[in-house]
Protein backbone atom coordinates (compact mmCIF):
# COMPACT_ATOMS: atom_id res chain seq x y z
CA UNK A 1 0.00 0.00 0.00
CA UNK A 2 3.14 2.55 1.02
CA UNK A 3 4.37 1.74 -2.71
CA UNK A 4 1.45 2.73 -4.23
CA UNK A 5 0.81 5.86 -2.55
CA UNK A 6 4.03 7.03 -3.09
CA UNK A 7 3.78 6.07 -7.16
CA UNK A 8 0.64 8.16 -6.67
CA UNK A 9 2.34 11.48 -5.16
CA UNK A 10 4.86 10.98 -7.27
CA UNK A 11 2.86 11.35 -10.22
CA UNK A 12 0.72 14.22 -8.49
CA UNK A 13 4.10 15.97 -8.17
CA UNK A 14 4.87 15.67 -11.84
CA UNK A 15 1.27 17.12 -12.68
CA UNK A 16 1.50 19.64 -10.43
CA UNK A 17 5.32 21.04 -11.47
CA UNK A 18 4.53 20.35 -15.18
CA UNK A 19 7.36 17.56 -15.39
CA UNK A 20 7.29 14.15 -17.28
CA UNK A 21 10.12 12.59 -15.52
CA UNK A 22 9.59 9.44 -18.04
CA UNK A 23 9.72 11.71 -21.04
CA UNK A 24 12.38 14.12 -20.10
CA UNK A 25 14.90 11.65 -18.68
CA UNK A 26 14.53 8.88 -20.75
CA UNK A 27 15.14 8.16 -24.68
CA UNK A 28 14.38 12.00 -25.62
CA UNK A 29 17.12 13.38 -23.95
CA UNK A 30 19.66 11.04 -24.34
CA UNK A 31 18.30 10.73 -28.41
CA UNK A 32 19.75 14.40 -28.57
CA UNK A 33 22.85 13.86 -26.83
CA UNK A 34 23.68 10.92 -28.89
CA UNK A 35 22.58 13.28 -32.14
CA UNK A 36 25.28 15.91 -30.94
CA UNK A 37 27.70 13.89 -30.60
CA UNK A 38 27.51 12.26 -34.20
CA UNK A 39 27.20 15.89 -35.30
CA UNK A 40 30.73 16.28 -34.57
CA UNK A 41 31.62 13.94 -37.15
CA UNK A 42 30.37 16.56 -39.99
CA UNK A 43 32.60 19.36 -38.41
CA UNK A 44 35.85 19.85 -39.38
CA UNK A 45 38.23 17.20 -37.81
CA UNK A 46 40.13 19.66 -35.35
CA UNK A 47 36.94 21.61 -34.13
CA UNK A 48 35.33 18.10 -33.79
CA UNK A 49 37.73 16.87 -31.53
CA UNK A 50 37.94 20.38 -29.79
CA UNK A 51 34.23 20.44 -29.56
CA UNK A 52 33.95 17.15 -27.79
CA UNK A 53 36.65 17.95 -25.40
CA UNK A 54 34.53 20.64 -23.89
CA UNK A 55 31.28 18.53 -24.19
CA UNK A 56 33.04 16.25 -21.74
CA UNK A 57 35.13 18.01 -19.79
CA UNK A 58 33.30 21.31 -19.72
CA UNK A 59 30.53 20.05 -17.72
CA UNK A 60 33.06 17.80 -15.01
CA UNK A 61 34.98 20.71 -14.35
CA UNK A 62 31.51 22.97 -13.37
CA UNK A 63 30.69 20.37 -10.87
CA UNK A 64 34.02 20.01 -9.82
CA UNK A 65 34.11 23.89 -9.14
CA UNK A 66 30.59 24.25 -7.85
CA UNK A 67 30.93 21.72 -5.59
CA UNK A 68 33.48 21.65 -2.83
CA UNK A 69 35.35 18.51 -2.82
CA UNK A 70 38.61 19.41 -4.31
CA UNK A 71 41.37 22.10 -3.43
CA UNK A 72 42.31 24.52 -6.37
CA UNK A 73 45.49 25.95 -7.48
CA UNK A 74 45.34 29.14 -8.79
CA UNK A 75 48.84 30.87 -10.26
CA UNK A 76 50.91 28.19 -7.99
CA UNK A 77 49.34 28.75 -5.32
CA UNK A 78 46.65 26.06 -3.44
CA UNK A 79 43.49 27.50 -2.62
CA UNK A 80 40.46 26.04 -0.80
CA UNK A 81 36.91 25.80 -1.96
CA UNK A 82 36.22 29.26 0.00
CA UNK A 83 39.36 30.75 -0.97
CA UNK A 84 39.03 30.09 -4.45
CA UNK A 85 35.51 31.93 -4.21
CA UNK A 86 36.05 34.68 -2.37
CA UNK A 87 38.64 35.81 -4.57
CA UNK A 88 37.44 35.98 -7.79
CA UNK A 89 39.30 33.17 -8.81
CA UNK A 90 35.95 31.12 -9.36
CA UNK A 91 33.84 33.04 -10.79
CA UNK A 92 36.28 33.71 -13.33
CA UNK A 93 36.58 30.08 -13.88
CA UNK A 94 33.17 29.56 -13.57
CA UNK A 95 32.43 31.85 -16.37
CA UNK A 96 35.46 30.82 -18.71
CA UNK A 97 34.26 27.00 -18.33
CA UNK A 98 30.66 27.59 -18.73
CA UNK A 99 30.94 30.10 -21.89
CA UNK A 100 33.32 26.85 -23.60
CA UNK A 101 30.67 24.29 -22.59
CA UNK A 102 27.90 26.50 -23.61
CA UNK A 103 30.30 27.26 -27.11
CA UNK A 104 30.82 24.01 -27.86
CA UNK A 105 27.45 22.42 -27.35
CA UNK A 106 25.82 25.32 -29.64
CA UNK A 107 28.56 24.59 -31.83
CA UNK A 108 27.48 20.79 -32.67
CA UNK A 109 23.47 22.28 -33.00
CA UNK A 110 24.59 24.28 -35.55
CA UNK A 111 23.99 27.77 -33.56
CA UNK A 112 25.48 31.08 -34.94
CA UNK A 113 25.61 32.31 -31.58
CA UNK A 114 27.52 29.81 -29.98
CA UNK A 115 30.66 31.41 -31.99
CA UNK A 116 30.26 34.39 -29.73
CA UNK A 117 30.77 32.22 -26.73
CA UNK A 118 33.96 30.73 -27.98
CA UNK A 119 35.09 33.90 -29.06
CA UNK A 120 34.21 35.39 -25.79
CA UNK A 121 35.15 32.67 -23.05
CA UNK A 122 38.69 34.16 -22.77
CA UNK A 123 38.17 37.82 -22.25
CA UNK A 124 35.04 37.38 -19.97
CA UNK A 125 36.92 35.95 -16.82
CA UNK A 126 39.17 38.55 -17.21
CA UNK A 127 36.27 41.30 -17.54
CA UNK A 128 34.86 40.21 -14.35
CA UNK A 129 38.40 39.67 -12.02
CA UNK A 130 40.02 43.00 -13.21
CA UNK A 131 42.40 42.82 -10.43
CA UNK A 132 44.30 40.08 -12.59
CA UNK A 133 45.10 42.67 -14.98
CA UNK A 134 46.73 44.36 -12.34
CA UNK A 135 48.79 41.11 -11.01
CA UNK A 136 49.48 39.70 -14.36
CA UNK A 137 49.34 42.59 -17.20
CA UNK A 138 49.89 40.19 -20.36
CA UNK A 139 46.97 38.07 -19.27
CA UNK A 140 44.86 40.63 -20.87
CA UNK A 141 46.97 40.64 -23.89
CA UNK A 142 47.33 36.80 -24.48
CA UNK A 143 43.49 36.89 -23.57
CA UNK A 144 42.61 39.22 -26.55
CA UNK A 145 45.17 37.48 -29.12
CA UNK A 146 43.71 34.40 -28.00
CA UNK A 147 40.34 35.19 -28.71
CA UNK A 148 41.21 37.05 -32.04
CA UNK A 149 42.54 33.79 -33.09
CA UNK A 150 39.39 31.72 -32.32
CA UNK A 151 37.42 34.87 -33.70
CA UNK A 152 39.40 34.60 -37.11
CA UNK A 153 39.09 30.56 -36.97
CA UNK A 154 35.40 30.61 -36.53
CA UNK A 155 33.96 33.23 -38.67
CA UNK A 156 36.30 33.28 -41.69
CA UNK A 157 37.37 29.75 -42.38
CA UNK A 158 35.20 28.24 -45.02
CA UNK A 159 35.21 24.85 -43.54
CA UNK A 160 33.37 26.34 -40.24
CA UNK A 161 31.15 28.39 -42.22
CA UNK A 162 30.27 25.71 -44.66
CA UNK A 163 29.51 23.14 -41.50
CA UNK A 164 27.17 26.19 -39.37
CA UNK A 165 25.32 26.79 -42.96
CA UNK A 166 24.10 23.24 -43.06
CA UNK A 167 20.63 22.55 -41.99
CA UNK A 168 20.85 18.39 -42.14
CA UNK A 169 21.87 18.08 -38.08
CA UNK A 170 21.87 14.41 -37.43
CA UNK A 171 18.45 13.80 -35.92
CA UNK A 172 17.32 10.36 -34.62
Amino acid sequence: MAIDDLRHNWARLSLLIGFDWNKRIGGSMTTRIGSSWRNTNAMPPLLGLLCKGGMVAGPILLFFLIVPIVDWTVNGQRMSYSELWRSGAGLSAALFIGFVTLGTWGMVARQPWSRWALVLAPVLPIAAFPSLMISEPGMLVNAIVISAVIYGCLFHLKSVRKYLERHDNDEA
